[in-house]
């Protein structure tokens, strides 16, 4: 265990890692992170990997937007296949007034380079074969949204971070962060005590306890994302990813051909991760309404994973005033790997050259205090 670095980064999922790299990128090689498990254990490893830019926000557009160009070409940057492929992305609406709403978001889009459009019912069916579409209005599609594998992306950012002198230690839990004044002294953790220059809280869901250890309340929440996963289904048979017609569902195709059904819940206290039949009973019931033949599809594993939510659904990127040096990156609302590798771009820059090459004022933690 180190004594101390330049930056230390708690949390080492997709945003911790990829803030890694392009800080070692940029030039900073004192750069360690701290994970409490191993990469990919919490929110990270247990996404269902949508990548999309279809968003009713500017700067969720701009984030996103920047998000997919990197993505492009980081299997060939890192070295290492991160499976990624845009592939499209469905948004499936649900009434005609949700319908208008997609046309100011599409407007929206198109305005900042995003190459999303309407589309009408049968042009869905088309684009996912086997999609029920009675009673849905239209839906909203992106050609250039996509998908990629998770943990390959978490392993590639760290194993290029770590090759340019960033260290991770795993198996390593931050207990505590110990002040002077409004400085950060010591982060304290299960292997001993060490100082940080700049300290980033990059801990996805635990991001508010982080915050509580020095003394600022993070208006983070987090919620449950159950996922099914069905067995091996012909290629292409319900791609791309697709945002489903009930609450923050979906259903994706995975590179080998499983089929993930996903479905955000409710808020959930003492960070739960465990499935429910009920959840898997209401998940599977809903796709078979809208995929035909899909009611006899046989379900091999369930699993679990947390999301963390803002008020407003938008990310927290900033410094903290409270205390020196400690900065927050967390907050995505769901989409924290889809927004990964822009946030560890934007925030390697806020930290080697004191601003970023995104304007992020609208993610200031004191948005909230307003």
């Amino acid at each position: 265990m180190v004594k101390g670095a330049e930056v230390v980064i708690i949390g080492g999922g997709v945003i911790g890692s990829s803030i890694a790299y392009y800080l070692a990128k940029e030039g900073c090689r004192d750069v360690v992170v701290l994970e409490r498990e191993y990469p990919t254990w919490g929110a990270s490893g247990r996404c269902g990997a949508g990548i999309r830019q279809q968003w009713g926000t500017k700067m969720n557009c701009r984030l996103a937007k920047g998000s997919v160009e990197l993505f492009q070409g980081l299997s060939e940057e890192l070295d290492y296949d991160i499976e990624f492929e845009q592939g499209g992305y469905l948004v499936l609406a649900t009434s005609h007034a949700q319908l208008e709403q997609y046309r100011r978001n599409v407007a929206l889009q198109n305005s900042l380079g995003i190459p999303s459009k309407i589309v009408t019912p049968q042009e869905a069916k088309e684009i996912v074969p086997i999609l029920r579409t009675d009673g849905l209005p239209g839906a909203a599609y992106c050609p250039t949204d996509g998908t990629a594998n998770p943990i390959r992306t978490d392993f590639a950012f760290a194993r290029a971070a770590r090759a340019l002198g960033a260290k991770f230690f795993t198996h390593t839990e931050v207990t505590g962060i110990e002040l002077s004044g409004d400085e950060i002294k010591t982060v304290e953790t299960t292997r001993g005590k060490m100082w940080g220059e700049i300290v980033v809280n990059a801990a996805g869901p635990w991001a508010p306890v982080i915050g509580r250890m020095v003394g600022i309340d993070i208006p983070i929440q987090p919620k449950r994302c159950q996922i099914i996963v069905t067995q091996q289904l012909p290629e292409a048979a319900c791609t791309p990813f697709t945002s489903a017609p009930w609450d923050y569902g979906y259903w994706t195709q995975t590179f080998h051909g499983n089929v993930l059904l996903g479905h955000t819940s409710r808020p959930v206290e003492h960070y739960d991760k465990g499935a429910t039949f009920e959840a898997i009973s209401f998940q599977t019931d809903k796709t078979a309404q809208f995929l035909r033949s899909f009611g006899k599809v046989p379900v091999i594993r369930c699993y679990s994973g947390l999301t963390e939510w803002t008020p407003d659904a938008i990310p927290i990127i900033s410094f903290v005033k409270k205390v020196k040096g400690f900065l927050i990156d967390a907050g995505y609302s769901g989409h924290g790997f889809c927004m990964g590798p822009v946030s560890g771009k934007l925030v390697s820059e806020l930290i080697a050259e004191g601003t970023a090459s995104l304007p992020l004022e609208p993610f200031d933690y004191y948005r909230f205090q307003q």
